[in-house]
């Protein structure tokens, strides 16, 4: 069964309307946002235009219906950094850091890449150079949550739109809500780690790669043939 649930511009708490100018949406939060009247199971928030590998279903569908279910308690899928890099360019990450398996934080470095002698290095916001282990689990937003995240989304969305969030391009990301809600003791955030595959298209030369690893997979039975399915 599929629902379908837009990302309406209009789509705002109680009081507030849509500002001058304003032409989009905001942001990842808001579209899990718009699917609060539809979801009432735990559930998976991805990119849909990632390739997470069976691997990445199968460990947030294992959590979210034994330690997960019910609990408040949420996961976000990991996978080492070494594995998620383009040979044709800097890319930009959020680093974990864990505490008992658990999620303290997660820290946008962008521009990451391998450097000299093969390390792999990036910027961190204060413009700093980090150097950074090939096995740290990154986020690539495969997040598991509980019925009860919405109602906790909604507050942090309209927390966002009275810091002045309603302006003309602000927008409001799910890690910038889990952070918060880590940090005013919220919630709890399992890190689950992946060793399958994330495929992404960051350049345009990364497609034709993209391509080959997922035929690989075919060939392999990991994932059917798409003449397989049917409607």
């Amino acid at each position: 069964e599929v629902s379908y649930a837009l990302q309406r511009l209009d789509d705002l708490p109680s009081g507030f309307e849509i500002p001058p100018n304003r032409t989009k949406p905001w942001g990842t939060a808001h579209a899990v946002y718009a699917a609060r009247h539809i979801v009432r199971e735990p559930c998976a928030a991805i990119n849909a235009d990632d390739f997470y590998g069976r691997d990445a279903y199968s460990k947030v569908v294992s959590f979210l219906t034994t330690e997960g279910a019910g609990s408040g308690t949420y996961c976000l899928l990991g996978y080492y950094l070494k594995n998620t890099l383009s040979a044709h360019g800097g890319v930009n990450r959020g680093i974990t850091t864990l505490r008992d398996g658990y999620l303290k934080n997660v820290e946008e470095v962008v521009d990451i890449s391998y450097g000299k002698a093969g390390q792999i290095a990036g910027l961190a916001h204060d413009g700093s150079s980090r150097i950074l282990p090939g096995d740290a689990l990154v986020s690539m937003n495969f997040w598991g949550f509980t019925p009860d995240f919405f109602s906790k989304l909604e507050d942090s969305f309209e927390a966002f739109l009275v810091e002045g969030g309603n302006t003309t391009k602000s927008e409001c990301y799910i890690p910038t809500v889990v952070d918060d809600l880590l940090e005013a003791g919220r919630a709890r955030c399992k890190v689950i780690a992946s060793d399958g595959c994330w495929f992404g298209v960051t350049y345009p030369e990364d497609k034709a790669i993209v391509m080959e690893k997922v035929k690989a997979l075919v060939d392999k039975g990991e994932i059917p043939h798409p003449s397989s399915l049917r409607r």
